[in-house]
């Protein structure tokens, strides 16, 4: 983990970052039952009650049919973040970068999380995996990032 603060940035001075690598020990098959994405969990302590909170997660998502097709949403202490699902449709294999912008929660600790599933029992979605690399199949693991941003 790495923990960043007091930097200036597009005019907002940034009050703390979190960069936090993932490193998969397997694929994560998604179902059509949302589940908590492995390695999107964090638990951030704002450390102004004012704050804008940006929140990334940047993974990889794979499919075993033709097309995948998923859906994911921003969970804060267990209590869904409105407009903030998101889904995605692909051929093969793709990254995706999620991110949300967080309303201001206070100076309390909360875990922030995504959630996933797959939008039909048709179109599966692996994620952290490739489905190819250099031209052929490939089930190799691929690290994901989380980073959080406290903006003033």
């Amino acid at each position: 983990m790495s923990i960043f603060t007091s930097s200036n940035v597009i005019g907002k001075t940034i009050l703390q970052q979190v960069l936090e690598p993932y490193n998969p020990s397997a694929a994560q098959t998604l179902t059509t039952t949302y589940t908590d994405i492995d390695g999107s969990d964090y638990s951030f302590t704002p450390v102004s009650a004012s704050s804008e909170i940006h929140y990334e997660y940047s993974l990889m998502a794979s499919t075993p049919d033709a097309v995948g097709i998923w859906n994911m949403k921003l969970m804060v202490d267990g209590v869904e973040e409105t407009e903030s699902k998101g889904g995605q449709s692909f051929d093969y294999q793709d990254t995706y970068d999620y991110q949300y912008a967080v309303p201001s929660w206070g100076t309390s600790a909360k875990t922030i999380k995504l959630q996933a599933r797959d939008y039909t029992t048709a179109w599966d979605v692996n994620l952290h995996q490739l489905k190819e690399a250099d031209g052929v199949a490939s089930s190799a693991l691929v690290r994901a990032v989380l980073k959080i941003t406290e903006y003033e």
